[in-house]
């Protein structure tokens, strides 16, 4: 009798959870349905890969002015340098072009091996040539910056010009975020990005942008007008921790080749960063800049330098203007400048 009450409290079990499994499933099919990125209306096919873009040509802005490929960081999309540094660029009279990068918003990434800044740095290659773009500056927000290093080193002939923006250039301090690492665990990892991440995700991610912007204060709906919310989706999500997880044994590939860069580099930081030392707390503070910028002005050959007073780590939108200004004067300083 206790036995066969046994299997009946197993079996009763045991279909609950199933029920409530797939109760959750159906919650965060709802709910990743609306973790999507609003389209550009603009798509390109380059190596097998989908890249959703937004060219300001296409719009009539500046068509024939220096073209700038504008991308994004960890987490991002082409809505986060939409979102205020390419009108501060197209007001000094250059192209814009911000992409999705491969996983990331409305972009595919089929090949896996895109986790690599180098084979993403070759999709963007493609990408220019697939716009007809013989040259362009090369413009990359923190995480982002590693896709500038790689077109800098790997098609300096596509390179008009870098542009480094409180970006990862060496190798990352610290352990990957857990919640990164879950993404790689057996059976739990597809639990955690398809069923738990679309949940919970929305109470984490406020927290995160939040402390992503400090010291200068998150805009009012940024979650969804910049279309940060993209990431709760498990696609984007996995591909996001694949470049996060991989990144430290990346860039020790990477930074041993950078002597052969001789592109010019402007490096664009924010005051909160720059200033950081190796001893101060990291809190708040996402890529130092005695760890990457101040590294790379060492090794590079033609370099310059503009802090952003007040500034922390999302200089792309508090810092938009000192960015674009420092821009036009770096490169009329090459003779390089607009027409």
């Amino acid at each position: 009798m206790k036995a066969a009450a046994a299997m009946v409290i197993l079996r009763n079990t045991g279909l609950f959870l199933i029920l409530a499994v797939a109760v959750l499933w159906g919650i965060a099919q709802i709910m990743t349905a609306n973790n999507k990125v609003r389209h550009s209306g603009y798509t390109a096919s380059v190596y097998g890969e989908e890249i959703h873009y937004l060219d300001s040509a296409d719009m009539g802005i500046n068509p024939n002015g220096t073209p700038v490929l504008l991308l994004h960081g960890s987490s991002g999309n082409l809505w986060d340098m939409e979102y205020r540094l390419s009108a501060a660029l197209q007001a000094r009279g250059f192209r814009t072009i911000s992409v999705d990068r491969p996983g990331l918003g409305s972009s595919s990434r089929n090949d896996p091996a895109l986790r690599d800044p180098r084979m993403q740095a070759g999709l963007m290659d493609g990408f220019l040539d697939a716009l007809g773009v013989d040259q362009a500056v090369i413009l990359g927000h923190s995480l982002g910056n590693t896709v500038v290093m790689g077109m800098a080193m790997n098609y300096p002939d596509r390179v008009f010009a870098a542009v480094d923006v409180a970006g990862v250039s060496h190798t990352w301090l610290g352990e990957p975020w857990i919640l990164y690492q879950f993404v790689d665990w057996p059976v739990f990892g597809f639990i955690w990005t398809d069923i738990l991440l679309p949940l919970v995700g929305p109470i984490i991610l406020n927290g995160m942008a939040e402390a992503t912007f400090a010291p200068d204060p998150m805009p009012e709906n940024f979650i969804f007008d910049g279309g940060v919310n993209h990431i709760l989706h498990p696609k984007s999500f996995r591909a996001n921790a694949d470049d996060n997880n991989s990144l430290r044994y990346m860039m020790v590939d990477m930074y041993s080749d950078y002597d052969k860069i001789d592109v010019p580099f402007l490096l664009a930081w924010g005051e909160g960063e720059y200033v950081q030392s190796p001893t101060d707390d990291h809190t708040g503070v996402a890529v130092p800049w005695w760890n990457h910028g101040a590294r790379l002005v060492d090794i590079l050959p033609d370099t310059e330098v503009v802090v952003a007073e007040g500034v922390g780590h999302m200089m792309q939108h508090f810092g938009g203007d000192v960015i674009a200004d420092a821009l036009v004067s770096f490169l009329d300083r090459r003779g390089l400048g607009q027409n």
